[in-house]
């Protein structure tokens, strides 16, 4: 896999240095190389390559064209990944209003957007926001895809785990086991119970539910309940 990754870059690398390829086609080779340096963890590279191929699609496509506001959401993750938090906000913050006039509310891509400024926000501790987040995320997908079809998507899914998660650490334990079988219940539909996804969530929910019934047990036997 690597080995194709670098062979990838390598010809991307080709096309961008001998101009083998309309301007269009630049900027597609400028975010491709970007994505590539940064699953190999260049990020000074990357964010080299992203800057060019949004520079590239604004004047070639417009600000608002969702393909800019891909490379725009890409800068957000890249500059978290770099801990440049303020360049990060304002690149989700842009992409998600761009994609809400774009696409509507409650396209997928928008509400990954929305994901991933939760996300974003719980790494700052900033959990209210964070919650209102994953929550807003969590209410679109249900409304655009059905409350069946959001079962087997795994970007929803994801947001069920990570708002579980965030409810937990606030000890908000009733709602945080509500999210995480809801999850767990996607990631075995979709991926099986192997998966490390499917795993990590069961694990959570098992510590989790130990951790209830052991309070329970401690209250019966001191009399916390008793009448």
């Amino acid at each position: 896999m690597q080995r194709r990754l670098l062979q990838h870059a390598a010809k991307c690398s080709y096309i961008v240095v001998k101009g083998l390829v309309t301007d269009d086609g630049i900027n597609w080779a400028y975010y491709n190389l970007g994505s590539l340096y940064r699953d190999q963890g260049k990020l000074a590279e990357a964010e080299s390559m992203y800057e060019r191929a949004l520079a590239g699609k604004e004047k070639a496509l417009g600000a608002e064209h969702t393909s800019t506001l891909d490379t725009v959401n890409n800068l957000g993750l890249l500059y978290t990944d770099q801990g440049k938090l303020a360049k990060a906000e304002s690149m989700y913050k842009r992409a998600l209003a761009g994609y809400e006039k774009a696409l509507g509310a409650e396209h997928t891509s928008t509400l990954n957007t929305v994901n991933n400024l939760g996300l974003f926000y719980k790494d700052q501790g900033k959990l209210a926001e964070a919650e209102s987040m994953y929550e807003q995320a969590l209410a679109g997908y249900e409304k655009a895809l059905g409350n069946e079809n959001i079962q087997t998507y795994i970007s929803a899914l994801n947001t069920m785990w990570a708002l579980g998660s965030l409810l937990e650490s606030q000890a908000d334990i009733p709602k945080a086991r509500i999210m995480y079988p809801k999850a767990l219940a996607g990631f075995e539909k979709v991926v099986g119970l192997d998966y490390p996804s499917s795993r990590s969530v069961e694990n959570r929910l098992r510590t989790l539910n130990k951790r209830m019934d052991n309070k329970v047990l401690t209250g019966v036997s001191s009399g916390a309940w008793g009448a």
